[in-house]
This record gives structure tokens, C-alpha cells and sequence, in this order.
């Protein structure tokens, strides 16, 4: 096994750990910003790891191209991004599968019947134009069903890790070509 493959299988392991230990505190609603924190953090330390042992493996004199350098972090990302998804697929789906309403609970949005529909209407009279109140009622609950679908959880947080894997690629990639192998 690869270094990157390596490097991406510890943070990934070591972030199903602690995702594990804050649901078995009980705290898995409280913390969920944190959790997703740990996660870009290591997100970010995959990365950077891959870059730096793929550059440390060549001498100075043998120069890459912006892309391979781009490519080799990627995969790193991709690789960290592919565990942690799968995992929250099984974790939304058999671990804690209440995750979901649970967290919208807590922010408010699971009771919509406390909702003043006439102010709401007021506020936005074009959406819910000819919409009564129990029909505004049933369509967010249709809502919260969809987003509590671990399925769909979990797709959304594969796409925006991709991206952020992206975005964290291309700025590590210009950061080490212009400060840190320059220094090195």
C-alpha cells in the first residue's frame, strides 16, 4: 500500500473513532459542527501529507508540473473522502438513523405546525399563494423527510467534500510550490 492510500486510510480511521466515541457520549446532535470541523481539518492534513511525502520523494532538482502535483493531491483527498462517506452511509443508516430529525429538532424545523402561517404568508406571498395552511404544514414535512434520508445525506456530503477536496487541493498545491519548496 502507497503512502497516500496510507495516509488517507489513518485520518479516515481515526475520524470514524471519534465520531464514534462523541455518539457514544451521547453527544452526536451537540457536536455535529465540531465533528464536520475534525472532518475538513483532516481533510486538509490528508492533503497536505500526500503533497509533502509525493515532493519529498523527488530531489529538488526534478521539478513536477502544477498538475501532477495537483493530481497526487486529489487522490489523497478523494481516497480520505470516499471512507468518510461511506461510513456516515452505514452510520446514518443502521448506527444512528434518527440523526437527521434529531438535529432538526434541535434547530426547530421538525415542528411546523408552531409556525405562523400568516405571517409567513405575509412575508412571502408569492410562494404560498393559494397554499393553506395544512397544505404549507404536509410540504415541510415532506421536506424534512427527504433531508433525513441518509441516502441523500450522504450523497451531499460527498459532493461538497469533492469540492472542498478540490479547493483545498489547488491551495496547497500553490502554497507549497511558492513558499514551502522554495524554502526546503
Amino acid at each position: 500500500m502507497d503512502k497516500t492510500k496510507k495516509i488517507a486510510l489513518i485520518f479516515g480511521l481515526s475520524w470514524i473513532v471519534i465520531k464514534l466515541v462523541i455518539f457514544n457520549l451521547g453527544y452526536s446532535v451537540q457536536l455535529f459542527n465540531a465533528t464536520a470541523m475534525i472532518n475538513l481539518l483532516f481533510l486538509l492534513l490528508v492533503i497536505f501529507l500526500t503533497l509533502h511525502y509525493f515532493k519529498a520523494g523527488r530531489s529538488k532538482s526534478e521539478n513536477t508540473l502544477f498538475l501532477e502535483d495537483l493530481k497526487e493531491s486529489m487522490k489523497g483527498g478523494s481516497i480520505y473522502t470516499i471512507i468518510v462517506a461511506g461510513f456516515l452511509l452505514i452510520y446514518f443508516s443502521g448506527i444512528d438513523p434518527d440523526f437527521a430529525s434529531n438535529r432538526l429538532e434541535l434547530q426547530g424545523i421538525t415542528n411546523p405546525e408552531n409556525i405562523d402561517f400568516e405571517e409567513l404568508k405575509k412575508q412571502n406571498p408569492i410562494k404560498l399563494q393559494g397554499m393553506s395552511k395544512e397544505d404549507f404544514i404536509d410540504k415541510e414535512k415532506e421536506t424534512v423527510q427527504l433531508f433525513s434520508s441518509p441516502f441523500l445525506v450522504t450523497t451531499l456530503v460527498l459532493a461538497g467534500m469533492m469540492l472542498a477536496s478540490l479547493f483545498y487541493s489547488f491551495l496547497v498545491v500553490t502554497l507549497h510550490r511558492k513558499v514551502l519548496w522554495k524554502l526546503r
